[in-house]
């Protein structure tokens, strides 16, 4: 313990825990599965690791072996495969109704899953307009610090800071807070590396160009404006 003070500053050693974990552990992701009549079921590998998809592969062939399988396909099916982490990972097939928008579906259930592990991904970060909407007509406009007695709601920060500032983009070219979420504040156990710029890929995916220099009591917001 006495060594402890030699390996940096805090922020440093929080950087390399994190550096540590995604070394060891397989990143998060999240996949839909095609399935055609013959029980062939495919799914778009585009920059997964070979971790990722021997994990995917798996889940497949134990997914096969499901007794009503062949009952759900000719049916209608719609099946996804996802990791969050050790604690926090699934492989289903549904069978969907006829008029179902499965494609409406798969984005929210794209959105639930980026909104949890934006940090820990290494797909495309991206949140739709949908959610976007949702998280700003079931919030409040609130600031982004925790130890606010904020109104509970169901969305993370992650999806506060970027549907807010996706609304602001319409009508601000820059913007100024006192606060700051607490991901992107190094003193605090939810510290997260990677938030601003996770932040920042969203809202690109959005067709938003952002210049965060977010910090404890001092948040800047900088929205770039295409030039003609």
């Amino acid at each position: 313990m006495g060594q402890a003070k030699n390996r940096g500053t805090y922020e440093e050693r929080v950087k390399q825990a994190q550096q540590k974990t995604e070394e060891t552990n397989m990143p998060s992701f999240i996949v839909r599965l095609h399935i055609d009549d013959l029980l062939k079921i495919t799914y778009d590998k585009t920059g997964l690791t070979d971790k990722q998809r021997m994990f995917a592969n798996a889940c497949i062939g134990s997914l096969k072996k499901t007794e009503d399988i062949q009952h759900l396909i000719r049916t209608g099916a719609f099946g996804t495969i996802f990791w969050g982490n050790s604690q926090d990972f699934g492989a289903s097939i549904i069978e969907t109704k006829k008029d179902a928008d499965l494609g409406k579906h798969w984005i929210e259930m794209k959105d639930m899953f980026m909104s949890k592990y934006y940090a820990t991904t290494n797909q495309k970060i991206e949140l739709s307009e949908a959610h976007c909407e949702a998280v700003i007509q079931g919030t409040t406009f609130q600031p982004l610090g925790i130890k606010l007695n904020a109104e509970k709601h169901e969305f993370t920060n992650f999806s506060l800071a970027v549907a807010y500032a996706w609304q602001q983009s319409k009508m601000t070219k820059t913007s100024f807070g006192d606060l700051c979420p607490p991901e992107a504040d190094p003193t605090t156990r939810f510290y997260t590396p990677r938030f601003v710029e996770c932040v920042t890929e969203a809202l690109l995916n959005l067709g938003v160009r952002v210049k965060l220099d977010w910090k404890p009591g001092a948040m800047i917001t900088e929205f770039v404006q295409e030039e003609a």
